[in-house]
């Protein structure tokens, strides 16, 4: 394996596997991240960073920090902890979910999943992570989380009018078959 620095600041890595993997990093959705850790740098990024975080990789690859402070500032301190005691060694892996502010204003989920490294690695001076755009995923729970608020709410009415729900079930359909009003609702 041998390396040579890019022009924007990316360190390119020749590995007979290389073109598969890159292949498989540049079409995939999930954002691919090798951090080298002394200096604190990107040395590379997946196309997919630009797409969720709506920020060029080069700006990333100019300034490290553009990433944490994309992250919202509710989560900024949490994160950036967690991902400290991954690169210093002192948890052996690195997983977070946080809210990742776009320039233009929208909020987007984000899961990042470091992966664990080996003290090979961690002395090679790199560290590789893979974050994912969840935000149709929160979404979906925070509609689900909804609708058993919604049910919990209904379902005290009706304990509270002194029907049960299979109680209530049972009255809205009458003797003919047609369904009609619950009562207490």
């Amino acid at each position: 394996m041998s390396e040579r620095a890019t022009g924007n600041g990316a360190v390119a890595v020749r590995h007979p596997n290389l073109p598969m993997l890159q292949q498989f990093a540049e079409t995939t959705n999930q954002v691919f991240w090798c951090l080298q850790i002394d200096p604190k740098q990107v040395v590379y990024v997946s196309p997919a960073f630009q797409t969720i975080w709506g920020i060029s990789t080069e700006r990333l690859y100019q300034n490290p920090r553009t990433w944490v402070l994309s992250i919202h500032p509710e989560d900024r301190s949490r994160v950036t902890a967690a991902s400290e005691d991954w690169v210093q060694g002192v948890t052996a892996t690195y997983s977070a979910e946080y809210r990742l502010l776009q320039p233009n204003g929208s909020i987007r989920w984000i899961r990042d999943q470091g992966l664990e490294a080996s003290e090979d690695l961690r002395s090679s001076g790199y560290m590789c992570a893979i974050s994912e755009d969840i935000t149709p995923l929160k979404n979906t729970q925070t509609i689900l989380d909804q609708a058993l608020s919604e049910t919990k709410r209904l379902k005290k009415r009706l304990q509270r009018a002194g029907l049960s729900s299979e109680a209530s079930a049972a009255q809205t359909v009458s003797h003919d078959g047609i369904i009609g009003d619950s009562p207490g609702i």
